[in-house]
């Protein structure tokens, strides 16, 4: 029996949702950091970001690889039986991702090369079981980091032709605001391993839900955003001029994580990058 159209799985499997998670997290640290976020910015992050993550889905089609069909079937056959779809997409977020970047800034035209190498490094480089992507706590702080990395570049990259604007970016607030979308992005990283226990476990991963069980795995989750909360909102209080939006963005992170646990949700891993948007659209409305 043919399947019904689902379009929260098909987005994903187009990284829409994972595009929309990336702006999500710059709208996070630019309110943090006190630095304003560029329409252009948005879509230069949000265009590279659907344009890395469809290369390195249609080379892992191209390349057949067994581990990506368990661990992630119905993408898998989404991208064999939508192929000019996936491709037509890529293509025009590649050429979208580097027009955007440079008009921020000339050097950020490179940007989406760059994070295509990140991908390549992530996931190619190495034998199955001996990868960045297939080692304990490092898979996830190799994804976390990257995004942190990406969303400095491209703010950065913004504030670099305002001498006084660098300036401002270049402070305590900016530091903080690095460290919640690290951590926060951590967190939301290891509870999209927990449908793939199985998966990963034959594909010879390891994965914290691997090594703990989901259920402690969730656990640790809701403590590590909880944590998350108590050490930032101090901290936000003390070193910056303006805490409401890390308390804001840490209170309803906390408050996301558990929801997802308590709805015990089909989609985790859609809904996961969704809930970064979801408390975008809620700071937006009360800012």
């Amino acid at each position: 029996m043919r399947r019904a159209f689902n379009p929260l799985e098909t987005l994903g499997y187009l990284a829409i949702w994972m595009g929309l998670y990336v702006v999500a997290y710059a709208c996070a640290f630019s309110a943090i950091a006190g630095v304003s976020l560029n329409p252009m910015t948005g879509a230069a992050l949000f265009t590279t970001t659907v344009a890395v993550y469809l290369l390195d889905r249609i080379e892992l089609r191209a390349l057949n690889l067994p581990e990506q069909a368990e661990t992630h079937p119905r993408r898998s056959k989404f991208l064999r039986n939508h192929p000019r779809l996936v491709s037509a997409l890529l293509i025009t977020a590649l050429v979208s991702a580097i027009l955007t970047s440079a008009l921020i800034h000339p050097f950020a035209s490179a940007a989406p090369a760059l994070a295509a190498m990140g991908v390549v490094i992530y996931a190619r480089i190495g034998s199955p079981g001996k990868r960045l992507r297939d080692r304990l706590v490092i898979k996830n702080l190799t994804v976390a980091a990257s995004v942190g990395a990406i969303i400095i570049l491209f703010l950065g990259l913004q504030t670099l032709l305002d001498q006084e604007a660098f300036a401002e970016f270049v402070s305590v607030e900016t530091l903080i605001a690095l460290l919640f979308v690290v951590v926060a992005v951590a967190i939301d990283a290891m509870l999209c391993d927990v449908p793939d226990v199985e998966a990963d476990r034959s594909a010879g991963g390891r994965t914290i839900p691997m090594l703990l069980g989901p259920r402690a795995a969730w656990r640790l989750a809701i403590a590590a955003a909880a944590l998350l909360a108590l050490i930032f909102i101090p901290a936000g209080m003390a070193l910056t001029s303006n805490a409401t939006p890390i308390i804001v963005w840490t209170m309803l992170n906390l408050v996301g994580v558990a929801l997802l646990r308590l709805a015990q949700v089909t989609h985790l891993r859609d809904l996961c990058d969704l809930k970064a948007p979801i408390i975008a659209i809620i700071w937006l409305t009360i800012a």
